[in-house]
């Protein structure tokens, strides 16, 4: 039985409740290559799906835990052969994106756990687990200062979040990761340039954390807490945290209705009209992907052409459609043209008839219809 929010809802036996345990392992680079073969050696894991978008360089051997014969391929691939040969009944699903990139009903699981040095990948990812109601574990390093770091979080009322220690500078430092209209070039995160040693002793206090949120013992695991080991003169400090009133994050985890509809099949119409049994007026309506905007016009920086178009998701516009008709150039979605929140009242009758692909969702994005009183929030099917 699945609940609204895709959760289990029956109460199975120990041995099947165990097999049926579910980890999403993000970013396998000095900490992620090393924890990927200790999840599969983990007792009641059943399935573990990986992300990162990156191929494995030479310049990654010395940090991470690859042979030779991983350079130039993917590491979900690299990683995912690994895991097979370590546990034959493991079942590994492999998403080769940035977290950001990554549609938030793939992020569903028992405990999130992620190896990132990115601020912007930790705080879409710290979101997307309040959104869930899934705790997470979140694992750094310091090659310089010889530093392991973990700090595991539980969505729950008057729980700390990764945002409730942040400041101003954590903010701006999230920001300059952010791709904007007007910059060609990602900014890309640094490299940990830690060893591997570092990652694997990280790794190590990652699983062992896992272990304990997923049999549930909450006395000694560390939720709320960091644990900080220096390596360099075999010292560790435990740091508790407290939920911060004023924190920029709303720590609103969502009721999520799960759709049998993909978004190949279901219409702008129809998604505004999820909630209601009369489907003949929509004008009160808005729909919203957070963390995503729609734009209707592009601009071409090289001739100030301005493209309008029916209305899309920003940054999953296609390739060929950025093109600029007038002098082939790359278009841009500038920030006065980003649209929040696509309200009913601005589109055209043949916009509603559009189905939601055709927009730019993708099976198991999870979007927010707006009322007149209440905002509801579902999850598209499909795979």
């Amino acid at each position: 039985m699945v609940n609204r929010n895709g959760r289990r809802g029956d109460r199975p036996s120990p041995r099947r409740q165990d097999a049926a345990k579910d980890v999403v392992l993000i970013g396998l680079g000095n900490i992620g290559s090393h924890a990927g073969p200790l999840v599969a050696r983990t007792n009641g894991i059943g399935r573990i799906t990986l992300i990162d978008c990156d191929d494995y360089e030479s310049k990654n051997i010395h940090a991470q835990d690859i042979s030779l014969s991983s350079l130039g391929k993917p590491k979900v691939e690299v990683q995912s052969r690994r895991l097979r040969k370590i546990n034959a009944t493991l079942t590994v699903r492999t998403i080769r994106s940035r977290v950001e990139d990554v549609p938030l009903g793939a992020l569903r699981a028992d405990v999130i756990l992620t190896g990132l040095d990115s601020r912007l990948a930790r705080q879409y990812v710290n979101q997307a687990a309040w959104r869930l109601g899934v705790p997470w574990i979140d694992a750094g390093v310091d090659a310089s200062g010889m530093l392991a770091r973990v700090n595991v979080y539980a969505p729950g009322p008057g729980n700390p979040c990764l945002e409730c220690a942040w400041d101003g500078n954590d903010y701006a430092a999230s920001a300059l990761e952010q791709r904007y209209p007007c910059d060609a070039t990602d900014h890309a995160s640094t490299a940990t340039n830690a060893p591997a040693s570092l990652g694997a002793v990280t790794a190590g206090i990652v699983a062992v954390e896992l272990q304990k949120l997923l049999s549930g013992d909450r006395s000694h695991g560390l939720v709320g807490r960091q644990v900080l080991v220096n390596l360099r003169d075999h010292t560790h400090f435990v740091t508790s945290f407290r939920h911060n009133p004023d924190c920029r994050f709303d720590h609103e985890t969502w009721n999520i209705e799960r759709l049998s509809q993909s978004p190949s099949r279901l219409t702008l119409d129809r998604a505004l009209q999820l909630d209601r049994e009369d489907y003949t007026s929509v004008s009160s309506r808005a729909l919203r992907l957070e963390g995503h905007h729609f734009a209707r016009m592009q601009y071409c920086p090289r001739c100030n052409h301005h493209h309008g178009h029916a209305p899309s998701l920003a940054d999953r516009i296609p390739t060929k459609d950025r093109r600029c008709p007038e002098c082939g150039g790359a278009m841009v979605v500038r920030g006065f043209d980003r649209i929040e929140w696509l309200d009913a009242r601005a589109l055209d009758a043949s916009d509603g008839r559009r189905m939601l692909s055709s927009l730019g969702f993708r099976p198991g994005d999870i979007f927010a219809v707006r009322g007149p009183d209440v905002v509801r929030h579902y999850e598209c099917g499909g795979s």
